[in-house]
């Protein structure tokens, strides 16, 4: 008996042993998420992700496409509303229309330029143009308009 009482005592110090180690740390999972796929869709899908696992290639591919998303928004705020004042002063000032009056007359020969003093002219008026358009397309408009 006493040979079953010292074999009784070392597995109740193993097992006190045992009890106190480190329980492993059951954090709760964040649940999946689950989307049926036809078969064929499932064998693009699975084409398309090649030597990843499945699930892996789904995830990488939807958070991808979220930051390129992201990254394709529109001007913030603050600049939105900058870029819309820059706008509104270039179409209030009339510089344009100006310079398009002076290049219609040039045209018409009401008015005579050296040849260095109109290409500065029609320059100008171009890149005011492209200015305007760019401004527009900033502000997510069609840029492609003329007034």
């Amino acid at each position: 008996m006493s040979g079953s009482l010292s074999s009784t005592g070392s597995i109740a110090a193993t097992f006190r042993t045992s009890a106190q180690t480190r329980k492993p740390d059951r954090r709760k999972r964040t649940p999946p998420v689950s989307i049926r796929f036809s078969d064929e869709e499932r064998a693009r899908l699975t084409s398309f992700a090649g030597d990843q696992p499945l699930s892996r290639y789904v995830r990488d591919f939807v958070l991808k496409a979220h930051d390129i998303a992201k990254r394709r928004q529109s001007a913030p705020a603050p600049e939105r509303k900058e870029i819309a004042q820059l706008l509104s002063v270039l179409g209030r000032s009339e510089l344009a229309p100006l310079l398009r009056d002076t290049l219609t007359a040039i045209d018409d020969g009401g008015l005579l330029l050296e040849p260095d003093t109109e290409a500065d002219l029609r320059l100008a008026c171009a890149e005011i143009s492209k200015m305007r358009c760019d401004l527009m397309k900033a502000l997510g408009m069609r840029g492609d308009i003329v007034p």
